[in-house]
């Protein structure tokens, strides 16, 4: 509400007992997992009142759903690549940087020709063992190494050819599984349904097949007369992005070190660990090194 003062942001969960259950159940729960990928009891309210301002209170266009009509490596990064190498750069593949050494004129990686400056775009946890031999850059290490995270589990069902959805994706509001995707609609894999719940929760302590049979009997109650499934599988990324509580210190683009910058969706910014945040994190840091 306008011209009222709650105190400083902190978790959704904490102001939102001032909307109705259904709209919290329905709405900003979901959306908060989905955006944060943090609990509302736990997640930061400032963050996810970021997200708020830059898609629900921004113009019509800022919320509109996208579904790829490609994966994501056609969709961004092999094009970039092609651009970079269409005006005389190097896209170097499959070569795993074990170390970042300073030299007089800037840095050298693992041996390899020297740069004057570095954009490291890595996981926050790869970034300790990176930052050896950078002693000044101790108390960055020590930061991020502090992160708590937060996992994404996808379970996949294959079911015959003529199974799917009635929308490329659904969401569950009361279930195991949070959102149904139908991979028949969006990636040309008829039958195949993406089941995923992000966050941690009680599921994390269900063994696979117990969980992927719960998730299966939760799209039967979507799809009457759904047949067992052909096979499923589990997926766990346990680090899938860090935990976004309040108050959470995240490191800045530029460091103590002239020249080495960060980039990804761990560094400060308005936005949690989502792609839209990796994205601006990056241009950020390409700017910083040609300026």
């Amino acid at each position: 509400q306008r011209g009222k003062s709650y105190g400083r942001p902190g978790r959704p969960g904490h102001w939102l007992h001032r909307q109705s259950p259904a709209l919290r159940r329905y709405l900003w729960q979901p959306l908060c997992v989905a955006a944060l990928n943090t609990p509302s009891e736990q997640a930061s309210a400032r963050v996810f009142l970021n997200v708020l301002r830059d898609t629900l209170a921004a113009d019509r266009a800022a919320s509109d759903l996208l579904l790829p009509a490609a994966d994501l490596s056609a969709l961004f990064p092999e094009p970039a690549a092609r651009y970079v190498e269409a005006r005389s750069g190097r896209v170097l593949r499959e070569q795993r940087v074990k170390a970042i050494v300073p030299t007089p004129d800037g840095f050298v990686l693992d041996g390899s020709t020297g740069y004057e400056k570095v954009i490291v775009a890595v996981a926050p946890r790869h970034l300790p063992s990176l930052l050896d031999r950078l002693p000044q850059l101790a108390p960055l290490a020590n930061q991020v190494s502090a992160f708590a995270y937060e996992p994404i589990v996808t379970v996949y069902l294959a079911y015959p050819e003529n199974v799917g959805l009635s929308f490329p994706m659904l969401g569950i509001a009361d279930g195991t599984a949070q959102w149904i995707f139908d991979r028949g609609r969006l990636c040309g894999q008829p039958g195949l349904l993406a089941a995923v719940i992000s966050a941690r929760g009680r599921h994390e302590d269900t063994e696979q097949a117990t969980l992927a049979d719960r998730v299966h009997w939760e799209i039967a109650a979507l799809l009457p007369g759904l047949p067992q499934p052909r096979w499923t599988r589990v997926v766990t990324e346990k680090r899938a992005t860090f935990a976004c509580t309040p108050g959470l210190m995240r490191p800045s683009t530029t460091t103590a070190v002239p020249g080495l910058l960060l980039a990804g969706d761990y560094v400060a910014g308005d936005y949690p660990a989502t792609l839209e945040g990796a994205v601006r994190s990056g241009i950020a840091a390409a700017r910083m090194a040609i300026a």
